[in-house]
């Protein structure tokens, strides 16, 4: 992401970690969490062009990135920190960013496959295809088919009107009240359909009895 000032390590500049900060973050917040740790930042950072895109390199201690991406990774002002990967450094026709890597430009970066640059957390993401919501209507979708068209997949904490445990808690006692009436009425149609045979069997042989008896 950016320029590599330090050396470089595979893939990742040796002795430099990214941090990306969240929206409501100021720079000078930025700044004093940085000088907490007595680290300092790469030249030509921080960035906060956007509140959507505030992020830097800090320098750190080479073979501590991994120590200090844990460290601001605690931080609540912080969205997110990660080696400064080069992948975007030489991005050409041939070259794209892998998924979670860093994309410094929406516009300009070549996201491997189907992978997207996302705006807020400045990586390449896979792409959210449309989805139909049906949240609401008494059915727990936990798992979907893939594709345009689908159900969007449902998970208490996205639709705990479908998926929560107390609604499983009450669909179970609707069933089992259900269960029970449906009994209860099948029980007393049958007592009804009972006496109802007596009674005609009753009237029966009383039309018999007139016939024999007064005639």
């Amino acid at each position: 992401m950016g320029f590599v000032s330090g050396q470089v390590s595979e893939n990742f500049a040796v002795g430099e970690v990214i941090v990306g900060f969240n929206e409501n973050v100021s720079l000078d917040d930025a700044n004093l969490l940085v000088e907490f740790y007595n680290l300092s930042w790469s030249e030509g950072y921080p960035s906060f062009s956007n509140d959507s895109m505030k992020w830097g390199v800090v320098v750190v201690p080479s073979s501590e990135e991994d120590e200090w991406i844990s460290v601001f990774d605690n931080e609540s002002i912080v969205k997110y920190a990660q080696l400064n990967y080069i992948a975007t450094a030489q991005v050409n026709d041939s070259d794209c960013v892998l998924e979670g890597k860093v994309c410094e430009d929406v516009n300009n970066t070549i996201c491997c496959d189907d992978l997207v640059c996302d705006e807020e957390l400045s990586v390449c993401v896979v792409e959210e295809v449309d989805c139909i919501n049906r949240c609401g209507d008494g059915v727990c979708d936990d798992s979907v088919c893939e594709g345009e068209d689908c159900p969007c997949v449902e998970i208490e904490e996205s639709c705990p009107a479908d998926c929560s445990s107390s609604e499983s808690e009450k669909s179970w006692i609707y069933a089992v009240l259900i269960f029970v009436a449906a009994a209860v009425l099948i029980y007393i149609g049958y007592k009804i359909a009972k006496w109802a045979l007596v009674a005609v069997a009753l009237a029966a042989l009383a039309v018999v009895y007139y016939f024999i008896f007064m005639f």
